[in-house]
């Protein structure tokens, strides 16, 4: 037992904990400059491990990509929740031991809140005089034959120990959603169905303990719209979907930002990730044909092109795009569209150079490439927050921990008596002490009492 007391003693200390606030922070920072597997796409590691890989090595071995799902994160957090709960548990039980007030000495009051005796006694009753600071919401604390005490706002006392409650709670449930969450990122064309099998999922992010995400339902998009401002900027993106549940029957549903879908304790989140899909068909003299879509992503500008490159799959060939939705070359939406082709085979060899529009068919030493069609696709985040109950919680109790702290400031009076005339009055709080004094002299007054000049 004495261990696991010295254990817990240790991790509560200052320094300890200063400590484990710095990891956070550092781990925070590795989170923003490693790129994250919930930010990237597979091909982005994949060219990362062909060029660097011996960093790569290093960064995947240590979890540097994957932070917020790694296990010393986990275990950061899993400390940090100790060393909070012991906190707590230790200022419940301080609170709880407290005695009632003991008279002090005038020398232990703030000097801004101390008053001096009173000149002209007053006499006044004594259960008249509980009655009149009740009425001040004053509530008897402690009384002696000689001395009364009243306090204000005792549950403040209390605000420290509610507000460390909810963080507690919120970091409960983020160690519950580092160990347990799944999330997962796809790209949907329009028409296109998703499978929500585990598989499918072009970016995952799973908890520690976690092996799948199969969503148990699948996703079509069958409609997708952007809106913008004059700046450019996105005034509202959202996706129509159709959910297919496992018996076939279909259910119509709007995704946008503001407004994510949950359907079978799935969270369905509309992504900042959208672009146009440029479908492509190549036949080969023998008459076997590859269909392939190049998912280009939305640019800051409107004037600025749809950029891609990629490889076009069971060829040696690859395609790099600059994609125009419109030929004015300003604007997002669709109109006359026009791409800007070059087709490479290996580093440095182009096979083709030059404009196209869809519809239009090109000669690939003897291959057949048409520019079939052109569709929107959009991202979407499907995610099982666990937890996400548990952190409102926390943050509705920590905030109302914070109004009691600030809001009602503990105070406290002494009434110094003999029989029923009053002699002195001494009052004291934690804060506001200006306003707390504008208190004392109108109790004064209403008491028809006044200090020594």
């Amino acid at each position: 037992m004495k261990i696991i007391e010295r254990f817990f003693k240790t991790i509560t200390k200052p320094k300890f904990v200063i400590t484990l606030i710095i990891l956070t922070l550092i781990a925070t920072f590795i989170g923003v400059i490693v790129p994250q597997v919930s930010d990237k796409s597979p091909s982005y590691f994949e060219e990362w491990k062909l060029t660097s890989p011996n960093t790569f090595y290093i960064v995947n071995l240590l979890q540097l990509n994957r932070v917020y799902t790694s296990v010393w994160f986990l275990s950061l957090v899993f400390i940090i929740m100790l060393s909070l709960g012991y906190s707590l548990y230790s200022q419940v039980r301080r609170n709880l031991k407290r005695k009632d007030f003991a008279p002090l000495l005038s020398s232990h009051w703030p000097a801004a809140a101390d008053w001096d005796s009173i000149e002209t006694k007053t006499v006044i009753e004594q259960e008249s005089l509980i009655r009149f600071m009740r009425r001040r919401r004053y509530f008897l604390k402690n009384r002696s034959d000689d001395i009364l005490v009243f306090s204000k706002n005792s549950i403040n006392r209390w605000g420290g120990v509610i507000f460390h409650s909810g963080l507690f709670l919120i970091i409960i449930a983020a160690l519950i959603g580092l160990a347990f969450q799944k999330r997962g990122f796809v790209q949907v064309m329009e028409g296109e169905v998703f499978s929500g099998i585990h598989d499918d999922f072009l970016v995952k992010e799973l908890g520690v303990f976690q092996k799948r995400f199969d969503v148990g339902f699948k996703t079509q998009l069958y409609k997708f719209n952007h809106e913008y401002w004059e700046t450019d900027q996105i005034k509202d993106i959202s996706s129509s979907v159709n959910i297919i549940d496992k018996d076939g029957k279909t259910k119509e549903k709007t995704i946008n930002v503001n407004s994510p879908l949950k359907y079978n304790g799935i969270n369905i989140y509309q992504s900042f990730d959208y672009g146009y899909a440029l479908t492509f068909i190549l036949k080969r003299p023998d008459g076997s044909e590859t269909v392939t879509h190049f998912l280009l992503d939305r640019p800051d500008r409107r004037t600025k092109p749809f950029i891609g490159s990629s490889d076009f799959p069971r060829t040696p060939y690859i395609f790099k795009m600059k994609f125009y939705s419109d030929i004015s070359m300003n604007s997002f939406r669709l109109g006359k569209p026009i791409l800007y082709l070059q087709v490479l085979k290996g580093v440095n060899n182009i096979v083709f150079d030059g404009l196209i529009i869809p519809g239009n068919m090109i000669n690939i030493e003897g291959n057949l490439v048409k520019f079939f069609n052109i569709s929107h696709w959009s991202g979407l985040i499907f995610a099982k927050d666990i937890g996400i109950v548990i952190v409102y919680a926390g943050f509705i109790i920590a905030v109302t921990g914070i109004i009691i702290i600030y809001m009602l400031p503990y105070k406290e009076i002494r009434l110094t008596r003999v029989g029923d005339s009053i002699t002195s009055i001494h009052g004291t709080t934690k804060r506001y002490h200006a306003i707390f004094e504008e208190e004392m002299n109108n109790i004064k007054a209403e008491l028809g009492v006044k200090a020594d000049e």
